[in-house]
Formats: structure tokens, sequence, C-alpha cells
């Protein structure tokens, strides 16, 4: 639903409206309620339908202040009167009739307003009357002002002003209220005529000749002033006497209107104390003092329905009773007719306490506001963006308006913020101003009058809360000085503390130094300063501590990491607490170079959001709810006098002057943006205004490049542009293309801004581009501000990415270009050194400011003789040696392990002389694995093993053994034993050397080996080697004397050794092989048949042994020798079963031992292979062990036949037995099988 009370669009006629801004060309808005309100139906069918109803005496608008209740009172009386002018002709003539027959207008409704107001006082005058009772609802617009106390008295007398001045006196003719009203001089001349006749008359009743003589004498007064005779006549008698009564009617009218009429008889002084008084004052109710006058009212006009506004505002509710009670007289009185009166009173909902509100209103009617302090800001974006002057026309966002629409909660006050921040826009035009800073300015002032009224007589909240600031930026720089200051003598206390630890008493402390520089690494004024890190001393090496004492000058001490570790760990604790400390103080602190100038340089809502408005403002400001929001969101800023004052030029322009506010506010122009008055721009900004990147303009910075002294204002501009923001360095790069002192520009830059080159290697800039910035930089005065702009190499890693810079730089200065490329340390990778200047290339190539590289090398031999280039492919190393140029020399001895990565590695093929390579070897000591790549690389051979640090190689063995064991590995010696031995003398036989020896065993066995010692052959034999190399070597091996423990011998070489004979068989040596393995032990008698059967007897025979040589190649006489002397004690199963085959002489005792060792599945296989040798008791012995059908064989008691397999074995054994008479006969069957009668034994 719309506003009933204001509308965006109109207030009173629209079109009326309309036309007075289209005159103006401009849209301001009154502050007037409407009476074409939208949305008022249903208050005005509710008004309607109260007013139709006879019990309805007293009626309630209610609502809050500004929701609209007025608009609906004029929209209903309107709507009233459209209603009156409906009607048809005849209805209104008879109505006007009526009125002009009872002498009454045709009124109907009539409005009466009374209020009172807030009193503008200050924050101060609202603490004092109200303690600190102060709302803090941020919807609040009252900051504590008190409501003007207005008696009842004057309320109800101001009401019956309201209602009799509504009606022309002649209305009310007997009323006793006197007003004064307009009255025509010739009405009253005439008036007055008439009453001096009608006296006349009465006189002349009593005395009819008066007449006579007064004319008598008129006529005598004519004739004596014009000297003329008329005599006597009637006629002229009648003018006179006219003339004379005209005249003495306008005498008497002036007279009573310019004196009588302003005198009031209070009293009249009688005789004897008797006085008759007038008294229009009443001590008395006035309502009930003038009752008949206001029935007769009443009775005397058609007004039936009394509007009552703003009678709330008194917060009285006694006017509330009183007017109750007079509606019920009224309407109690017999006089007055047509229709009771009706009272309607617009008031607030909480004018009356719950039940009362009902009880005293006979019909309430709410009204629903429609603007409050949530929707303000919609309705004041849509007034604000329907405005179509240009000039008032304004870009505030919709975000801002929403921000601040909480402290709006009433149209009036948003038509007139409207109002004034158009007229303010138009007038303040001279400068180029934010409208959301004019806006918030209005906002206040229009919250916050009396304030608003103080600031512009340079006093008041606003000027207070900056003066605040710059108070609260001193206290709190006092506060972080005074913590510092204390941790900073804690601090030192702790380093004497220390220094006088480590020294060992208190001397003259000097500084800390290195072991192996034996410089001062660390000096005694940068240890005590409070900055330095103590953890920079635990990343050096053997560090020692100097001091002088006067006894014995100066000294030194080692200091012990652990002791040292000690000491920073109780540092950083000091340090922390030191942050912590500084830390509690209320914000935030931000440590810089100069703390007063950035805080400064901060907006007072960047103060404010830093550290609180509670630990800033105090008293009225911190009340002062309204002010603290607009001044923590920056609504109003630094710059808010220029948004309440006119601007004049004069000493500057009003370009010049909008430069500074975009400066002050921090929005920046275009850098190309003129300026005029240069001095007078600088001197007003201060210093802290430069740190701004509003401040970027062409014209000003080329001013203060232009003076001879560079001061801090320029300082600051140049420090500003080193924050490596995008808008900063688009600033940089435009303009300088615009100065004429570029150098001098790049150079402040150089010294402000460490991280520029950083930046710009990193930005996407032309090669040419970057090379103007630093030339630029090279021309500088100051060299060591370059060394600055190193940061983690970026500097010296663009020489080194551009081979061609140094012909790019050609013409730049040539000692700064060889100070930076030697302080610097550049190592280029590439260099193109046509063009460049001599001295240039000698001081890159004399203080080796090149990295070591295959491209930079050549480009050397090149440069210093030509002629060796074509043999540096393959021979590196020995071209550089014989190049002799002594600074790359040492630079790349001193560097062997880059060379050796870079070139030698890289190389497909290298042959560097033999000499040459060990020298290489040598010098890559700490470097075994380069030492290993080197030798695997270069293609040489060492005649003698010794060539490669052979002087050394005895005392420092550990160190060489790598290169050595690469020698072997990769064949880079030739081989001999000679070698051998030396490397076995020295490393003994390890595995490189066991392979080495393997892997040329076959050429090893051709040589000679006179120069082998036994002690080598010993550990040849002894030591874990292939078998195939030692089955090459050990032949031609001898040693002169046997004398090596078999135990110390691995199975492989002694089967070896058995196997060629290295060594006589004997008792002791049988046994020793014997400790070892019995198996190898029975190999060895098996190798030594004459020599075992010699020492036989001496040897114990066993099992396993006795089998071997049953089954080995002895003769068959040792066999049967041995087999005689030893099978019953020995016999196997084996043996048993192979007695016959074998052709040993067995024996009933032997068979007997052979049965006891075979298995019965084998025991058929023994008996029938031998049984010549048993006889007929033995059969039935063994036949009664053995399986079917042999064990039925065992049955001697009875005569029977026992069928068997008719084999050949079987077959010898059925004729033994026959033979033996074990049985009668046997015969062949048709199954294969053998028919044996046993024969019965009695």
């Amino acid at each position: 639903m719309a506003d009933p009370e204001y509308t965006t669009s109109a207030s009173h006629d629209e079109k009326g409206e309309s036309n007075v801004n289209d005159a103006f060309d401009f849209e301001y808005r009154d502050l007037t309620p409407t009476d074409k309100a939208e949305g008022c139906e249903t208050y005005i069918e509710a008004l309607e339908w109260a007013l139709h109803n006879p019990k309805i005496r007293n009626i309630a608008l209610a609502g809050t202040y500004g929701s609209g209740k007025s608009s609906i009172i004029e929209t209903f009386i309107k709507y009233r009167k459209d209603q009156e002018k409906t009607k048809s002709f005849w209805k209104r003539l008879l109505a006007w009739i009526s009125c002009k027959c009872s002498n009454k207008k045709n009124d109907f409704m009539l409005k009466l307003s009374m209020a009172t107001f807030l009193s503008g006082i200050t924050l101060e005058h609202a603490q004092e009357n109200k303690g600190d009772d102060i709302s803090e609802d941020k919807t609040s617009t009252s900051i504590g002002g008190e409501k003007i106390r207005i008696p009842i008295d004057e309320v109800e007398r101001g009401i019956l002003k309201q209602l009799f001045y509504k009606v022309h006196p002649r209305k009310l003719p007997q009323s006793r209220y006197r007003r004064l009203f307009k009255m025509n001089f010739w009405c009253s001349v005439a008036k007055t005529c008439g009453g001096l006749l009608f006296l006349w008359m009465i006189i002349s009743v009593f005395n009819p000749l008066i007449g006579t003589y007064i004319v008598e004498d008129i006529d005598l007064a004519w004739h004596r002033s014009i000297g003329i005779d008329w005599g006597y006549s009637e006629l002229v008698d009648i003018v006179c006497g006219v003339v004379l009564l005209l005249a003495v009617s306008a005498i008497a009218v002036y007279i009573y209107r310019k004196f009588l009429s302003r005198v009031s008889i209070k009293e009249i002084k009688l005789l004897s104390d008797v006085a008759a008084s007038c008294d229009n004052e009443n001590l008395d109710s006035i309502f009930n003092k003038n009752l008949d006058e206001i029935i007769y009212f009443f009775e005397e006009t058609r007004y039936r329905c009394v509007i009552f506004e703003d009678l709330d505002r008194f917060d009285d509710p006694k006017v509330f009773i009183h007017l109750r009670e007079l509606n019920n007289l009224l309407n109690a009185s017999y006089i007055i007719k047509d229709g009771p009166i009706v009272f309607i009173y617009a008031v607030r909902d909480d004018i009356f306490e719950a039940v009362d509100r009902t009880k005293f209103f006979d019909f309430v009617i709410p009204v629903v506001p429609v603007i409050t302090a949530t929707n303000s800001g919609e309705i004041l974006n849509e007034i604000l963006k329907g405005i179509k002057n240009s000039k008032a026309k304004s870009d505030i966002s919709e975000e801002f308006l929403l921000d601040i629409s909480p402290y709006i909660s009433d149209m009036r006050m948003l038509q007139n913020i409207c109002n004034e921040f158009a007229m303010y826009k138009k007038t303040l035009k001279a400068l180029t101003l934010s409208d959301k800073k004019m806006l918030a300015i209005i906002v206040f002032k229009n919250l916050c009058p009396r304030e608003f009224s103080e600031v512009q007589n340079e006093g008041g909240l606003i000027k207070a809360a900056f003066d605040y600031k710059t108070k609260f930026i001193d206290n709190y720089l006092a506060y972080i000085r005074k913590t510092k200051g204390n941790f900073i003598e804690s601090l030192k206390c702790f380093k004497y503390e220390m220094l006088g630890t480590l020294m060992g008493g208190m001397y003259c402390f000097q500084g800390f130094e290195n072991n192996d520089s034996g410089s001062t690494s660390v000096s005694a004024k940068e240890f005590m300063e409070h900055d330095y890190d103590l953890k920079k001393l635990t990343g050096m090496k053997d560090i020692k501590i100097k001091y002088y004492e006067e006894s014995s000058g100066e000294n030194s001490a080692p200091v012990t990491s652990e002791i040292l570790c000690n000491f920073v760990e109780q540092w950083k604790i000091l340090k922390r607490d030191e942050k912590i400390s500084i830390q509690k103080v209320p914000g935030r602190h931000v440590e810089v170079k100069d703390e007063k100038a950035i805080l400064l340089g901060s907006s007072l809502a960047e103060i404010i959001e830093a550290y609180s408005e509670k630990s800033i403002f105090d008293g009225a400001i911190l009340r002062n709810k309204v002010l603290i929001f607009f001044l923590r969101r920056g609504y109003i800023d630094e710059t808010y006098k220029n948004y309440i004052n006119y601007f004049k030029e004069g000493s500057i322009t009003a370009d010049d002057m909008n430069f500074v506010l975009a400066v002050k506010e921090r929005s920046p122009q275009d850098f190309t943006y003129h300026l005029e008055k240069m001095e007078q721009i600088i001197k007003r900004l201060p210093t802290y205004d430069f740190r701004e990147r509003a401040i970027y303009n062409f014209d000003l910075l080329e001013y203060l490049l232009g003076q001879d002294d560079t001061d801090e204002k320029l300082s600051e501009f140049v420090r500003q542009l080193s924050d490596e923001e995008n808008d900063s360095w688009e600033f940089i790069n435009e303009f300088v293309d615009e100065t004429a002192y570029k150098d001098k520009f790049i150079g402040l830059l150089t010294q402000s801004w460490k991280g520029m080159w950083l930046y710009i290697s990193r930005k996407p800039l032309t090669y040419d581009r970057q090379i103007l910035y630093l030339k630029a930089m090279l021309n500088g005065d100051e060299r060591y501000f370059i060394e600055e702009q190193n940061i983690d190499g970026c500097l010296a890693n663009y020489f080194v990415q551009h081979e061609d810079i140094l012909s790019k730089l050609d013409d730049g200065n040539e000692l700064n270009i060889e100070a930076v490329i030697v302080d610097l340390k550049i190592k280029f990778i590439s260099l193109e050194i046509e063009g460049v200047s001599s001295h240039i290339l000698d001081t890159v190539f004399d203080k080796n400011c090149y990295a070591i590289n295959e491209e930079m090398c050549r480009t050397i031999v090149e440069y210093k003789d030509s002629e060796l280039v074509e043999q540096f492919d393959r021979k590196p190393y020995t071209t550089l040696l014989a190049l002799k140029y002594d600074p790359m020399i040492k630079y790349i001895q001193d560097n062997l392990s880059n060379f050796v990565q870079e070139i030698i590695l890289k190389h497909d093929v290298v042959c560097d002389s033999p000499t040459d390579v060990v020298d290489m070897i040598e010098r890559l000591v700490d470097n075994r694995e380069l030492q290993y790549q080197v030798l695997c690389k270069e293609e040489f051979q060492l005649t003698d093993i010794e060539d490669c640090v052979g002087d050394k190689i005895r005392d420092e063995s550990e160190k060489w053994e790598s290169v050595w064991k690469a020698l072997l590995n990769n064949n880079k010696v030739a081989v001999t034993w000679k070698n051998i031995v030396t490397y076995w003398e020295v490393y003994g036989l390890n595995e490189v050397l066991q392979k080495y020896i393997s892997d040329h065993a076959q050429t090893l066995s051709a040589q000679n080996v006179l120069s082998v010692p036994d002690d080598f052959i010993k550990a040849f034999i002894v030591q874990d080697f292939e078998i195939e190399a030692k089955k090459q070597l050990l032949p031609i091996l001898p040693m002169k004397e046997f004398n090596i423990d078999i135990r110390d011998v691995n199975e492989k070489t002694l089967t070896l050794l058995i196997n060629i004979h290295y060594f006589k068989f004997d008792v002791e040596m049988y046994r020793q092989v014997y400790s070892v393995s019995e198996e190898l032990a029975i190999a060895f008698v098996l190798k030594n048949e004459s020599d075992y059967m010699n020492v036989e007897s001496d040897i114990t025979m066993s099992e396993p042994l006795f089998e071997k040589l049953m089954s080995s190649d002895f003769s068959i006489e040792n066999k049967k020798r041995l087999f005689s002397k030893y099978a019953v004690e020995n016999m196997t199963e084996t043996i048993a079963l192979s007695m016959t085959v074998l052709g040993l002489p067995v024996t009933e005792d032997v068979f007997s031992v052979a049965w006891q060792c075979v298995n019965n599945s084998k025991r058929d296989e023994l008996l029938l292979d031998n049984c010549k040798v048993l006889n007929e008791t033995d059969f039935e012995k063994y036949f009664n062990e053995m399986r079917e059908p042999y064990q039925s064989l065992s049955d001697r008691t009875r005569l029977h036949v026992v069928k068997i397999k008719r084999t050949a074995k079987n077959e010898s054994l059925a004729k033994r037995l026959e033979e033996i008479g074990y049985i009668t006969s046997y015969r062949h069957s048709e199954k294969e099988t053998l028919d044996l009668r046993v024969k019965k034994v009695k």
C-alpha cells in the first residue's frame, strides 16, 4: 500500500506541482500533508461508517508519528467536499438557500491542530537533565531534547481560538469573544451618521428648537468663513447639516480606529473606594467557562465533526478527558440540533493503556505506517532516482541509502533531506564533491541540527571528534614507545648477561667471528642493535667471541652450539613477550618506520575500525550514536568543511582544490589532470597525504622532481609509488615517457623500492622497455641501492638470462655496470661479446663472473686463443690448462666439480691426458661420486696403478680407496700381477679385486707368477672367489709351502684343491678335511688310492666311507681286501644288495649281517642273489622271515607244493633247494610258475 501521508510523486496538486518544478527546473517537495494520499479507501470507508453511526461520538485515528494520519484526514475532507459536488443541482441549491436563510456556513468538518515539539538542546544539556538514560536505539532520531511544556489552559484556549476564528464574527454576533476584523471606512461613517441622526431625533423630541439654533450657527459660521451671505435657505441648511454630520462621523470613526480601539478599560474608580472593573482573565477551566460560547458556536454553525491533531504530543491526557466531557455536554444540549457532534482524534497508539484506550474511544481506526526506519531507504532511493534535473542528479548507491535509512523514520524529515540535498548540491557546485558524503552531512544536519550549527561556527562535536583523533594518536604512540623502551632495556640487559657468560667476565666485547675466516662476522654495534636477530649466530660454523682484556689484550673464546642455542631460546621468549605486550594495546599495531605519519594519514574511520570508538572518544561524542555511526562508516570525514562552506577561487583554482579534495577523499583523478598552483597545492596537502594513491599526478610529480632538494613530500610520493599496486605501476610506466627527469625519478624509486626490479622483471614488458629502466637505474650515483634490488637474485638472474645484455647497455655507465656485475656476483651462462667493451669483458672474465659451462668456457677460449678451440671438445681440461689463463685455471680448479658436471660428463668422448685426468681425480678428493664419474668418462689407462696417488695411497688408503676401485672396475689399469699385488697390498683381496681377477683370469693365467707371494695365494685360496677363476689360476699359483688351515677353505675350493692334488694325502690332512666335511674326506681318499691303502689302518672306517670305497674305482683286490676286513662292521643295505654284482666274497656271517641291513621288501632279492652260501637250516630260518610265497617254504611239517613265479633267480633257488634236499623236486607248470614240493621233516 502506498504511503497515505506522502507520495514521492506529488503533495497537493500534481499538475500544479509539476508546473512549479518545470518552471524552476528543479524538484522540491513541500512538507505538508497531501489530500490525495493513495490507498486510503479503507480508512475513508471506516470514517464514513463511524460518522453515520449515531452511537459513535469519539473516534481515534491511531498510528505512530509520521504514519500518515494527517494525509488521511486531508484526503477524507477533500473526499467529503467532492461528495457534496456530486449531488444534484436542486439539492445543492436547496442547501445554499438553507444556509443563507439560517446565516450558517455549509461546512460539516472542522480541523483543529495543537502541538508541542522538542527543544533543540545540546547533548551536554540533555545529559544534565536526563542523566545517563539516553536511548541506544539506532532508529531514534532524538538525542535528548525536552518537549516545550504548555499548560492545559493554554491548550484549551488555543482550541477555542481555532474554533471561533474558523468563522466570521458576523456569524457569531452574540459571541463574547471580541475579535478584530477589517471594517469598511465609509460603511463605518454611514453607520455613525445614522447614529447621530438618531441622537438628533431624540434630542429634538425634548427641545424642538435646537435644530434651528444649530442651523443658524452653521449659517453664520459659513458666512464669516467665506464672506458670502447666501441668505436664509432651507436647502443650504440641509446641505450644511449633511456636511457637518458626515464630517463629525468621519472624525469620530478615525479617532476610534486610531486610538479608542486600542484602549481596554480594566477598572473605573468611583467615589468612596467604589470601583467598576472588567476582568478578562479567568482562572477556571477554559472549556467550562466558555461552555455557552461553544454551544452557541455549534448552534450557529453546521460543524458536526471536529478533528483534533497532535494533541497527543503534549503527553497530557487531561485535555482528552476535557474534550470527551465537552463532547458529551454538546451532544446532550437541547439547543444543538442537526445530528450528533463527533470528535475525531489523530493520536498515537499508546496515548492510553490497554482497556482505557477502548473505553475512552467509541471507535478506533488503526493506521498502518508505510514509511519506517526499515523501508525509508527504498523510498529515499526512489526519490533520488526520480530527480530529472541534471544539477540535482546523484550517483549515490542504494547500499549507502539502506545503511543510513534506519535513522530516518519520518517522511517530513526524508522530504526535507531531499530538498536540502538538492539545494546544497546546486549551491556547492564549484567543487567536485562526493554525493554520498554531502547527503550524509544533510542527514546529520536534520538529525542533529544543534550540532550542525555549532560545526558552522568552528565548534561542535564533529570538530571535537577530529581533534580526538590527533590526541588519540599521540597517546597511543606514546604508549607504544614506552612499551618498546621497556623491552629494549630488557633486551640490552639480557645481551650484557649473555656476553659476560660467553667471555667469562665483563670485558670489552668486539664481535663474533668464524674460526675459518678469522674476520669479524658480526660487529659489536650490529649485535647490540635492538632488531638484530640472534638466530643468525646459530647459522655460523665454529663461532668465536672476540673481546679485549686490559691485562692480556685481544682475546677470543669458542662458543659452543649448546650454550648459544640456550641463549637464543631465551631471546625468542623475550621477543615473543614484547610482541604480545604491544598487541595488548587496543586495536592493531602495524610496525612501520614512521608510525605517527601512517596513523595521521589514516582516516578517522580506519582508526575507529582498527581501535574501536571507545578507545578514541568519550563523553558527548560517544553518546551521540548518530555521529559515531557516520564517523565509523567514513560518511563524515576530514573533508566535512568543504560540504558546508562556499569555495572562492584565489590563491588556488577550483580544479586545484578539486584535486586536493580528491586526495583527501582518496578518490584518484586522471594522471594527466592539469594543475596550476603547485606551491599552494603542496601547502594544502600534509606529508601523510602523499602516501595516498590519489596523489598520483604528472604535473605535481614533475614539479617536485624539478626542485633542487628532495623534500619529504617527494620522498613520500615516491614511497607510495613503491607499493606494487597496478595503478602505481601504470603511473610509473606512463610518467617515465613524459618526465624530463627520468634518471632522477628512477633513481629515487630505486632507493625507495627495494623490490622494484623484481616487480619489473615479472611484468609483461618488452625487453627494450626493461632495458630502459635498467639503464636509468645504473646511471644513478648510489650503487648500493642497486644491490638492494637483487631480491632473490632477480637482477643477477636478469643479466644471466639475456646473453646480449652487455651489448644492450653499451652506452651506459661502464664503471657502474662493472661494479654491479662484480657486486652482485653475476654468473653469465652465455654471453655475446661482440661489440662489448674489452674493459667490461676483462672484468667479467678476470673476476670469474660466469658460470662454468660448455658455452662460457668455449667463449673464453675463443676470446683468449682461438687456435685451441678445436681440441676443446675432446680434451676440455687439457685445453684449459694449455690456455695458461691463470684466473680461469684457478677458477676452474676451485670449482672443478662444476667443470666436471657441466663439461666433462656432458661430452660424448673425453680423452684428456692421463696425467690431467689424475690431476682432476686428486682435486676431487672430497667428491667420490665425481671421481668415479670422471674415471668412467675419460678414455685412458694407467700402466702402473701407482701412477694415481701412489705416493698417498698407503698413508690415506681410506680416502683414495674409491679411486683405485674405480680404476679396476673400469679397466683403467693394465692387467698385470704387479698391479694386482699392489692393490692387494693396500686394500686386500676385496670384492673389487676379486671381480677384476675373475674378469681377467684368462689373461692372468698366461702371465709370469714369480712376483706373486704365498700370502696372496693363500688369500686367493681362502677368499670366496668365483670357482672358475680359481680353476684357471690355482694350477699356476703353487705355494712354496702349503700352510693353510683346511677349515678356512670353503668346500668348493677344497674340492678343487683335492681334485687338482694341490696338497699331499696323509692321515693328518685327511683328518683336517674330515673335520670340514666327511664327504670331502671320502673324496680325498678316493682321489689318493695308493696313499690311502698305505695308511688305511690308521684311518677309521665308516659306513659312508666303506660304501664309497666299495663303489669307487679302487682295484678289485683292494676292494676285496677292504670288504673282507670291514664288511661285518660297516655293512649297509646298498652294499648288501650289490655284493654279488661287485664280486665281493660273501660268507654266512656277512650274509647274516647283510640280512639285518636289508628292508623286508628287499630280502627276497638278497636271498635269491646269495642262495648258494646258505644250507638247509639257514633256508628254513630265512624263509620264515620272508613274505609269501617264500614264507610257505618254511613249513616242513608236511609234504606240500609251493608255487612261485618262474624266474631265473627262482629257478636257481629251486636247484639249490633240491641240491641240499630241502625239497623233493620241482617242476614247471603251464601258468609260468614253479611248483616246489617241500619235503616233510620228522
